[in-house]
């Protein structure tokens, strides 16, 4: 079954900041993407209902590929390991080479320059992951304590979430047809990150560092199954 990858992401995973000209564009471009998927159908996946939610490096969307390269520095590093995964957009070359293997041609991924706590520019490759899989592939009717919740009803009565119910521990019924080929995607409506479990399974293997699944939807353990 696919997996969700935590909401930490790791315990062991590097503490970032952005540069300043790489925030600088960053935040210029999330805004212009925001203002121009707002001419979006309103009942398409991609139209943006809050300001900054999701408009980032995995809304499905490609980056415009920036003139500088984007820059990063570790302000704090747990251990004497570079993790694969410095959080769930930064991952290295190895990384990235396996995903473009499993799903060719679907994800971008910007170069990125990191910078190591004692200033010096780490020589490894890293780069940007973003995430073109934007997905609702949960199938209601075939899942457990999961409910349609309405964040703004008045506004946009067409679009909902869902939440856990108090019923017992969440069983995610996904569609199978959907997800099948895919490395990562974003359930929209569950506000959730997976990974496949291929993918994840190589992860494991190879001992990728930087990741983890905590399998909690909302306060409880979820189980997920594909139909």
């Amino acid at each position: 079954m696919a997996r969700f990858v935590g909401g930490d992401f790791a315990e062991e995973r590097p503490e970032t900041e952005m540069s300043e000209e790489f925030r600088n564009w960053y935040e210029t471009t999330a805004r212009e993407r925001w203002t121009e998927n707002r001419k979006r159908d309103r009942a398409d996946p991609l139209f943006p209902r809050e300001i900054g939610k999701a408009w980032g490096f995995g809304a499905g969307i490609p980056f415009p590929v920036p003139e500088m390269t984007p820059r990063i520095r570790i302000t704090k590093l747990p251990g004497d390991i570079l993790p694969d995964f410095l959080g769930p957009l930064y991952v290295s070359d190895r990384v990235r080479s396996k995903v473009e293997e499993m799903e060719p041609g679907v994800h971008q991924f910007l170069p990125l320059e990191v910078e190591m706590p004692d200033g010096s520019t780490l020589k490894e490759k890293y780069c940007i992951w973003c995430n073109m899989n934007v997905l609702d592939s949960i199938i209601l009717d075939r899942s457990e304590n999961l409910q349609q919740v309405w964040p703004n009803r008045d506004q946009f009565p067409e679009y909902y979430r869902y939440g856990e119910t108090a019923n017992g521990p969440p069983v995610l019924a996904l569609n199978k047809a959907l997800i099948a080929g895919k490395v990562k995607w974003s359930e929209y409506k569950l506000g959730k990150i997976f990974f496949s479990d291929e993918f994840a399974a190589w992860l494991d293997a190879k001992g990728i560092m930087g990741w983890e699944s905590d399998g909690f939807f909302g306060s409880r353990r979820a189980t997920i199954i594909e139909v």
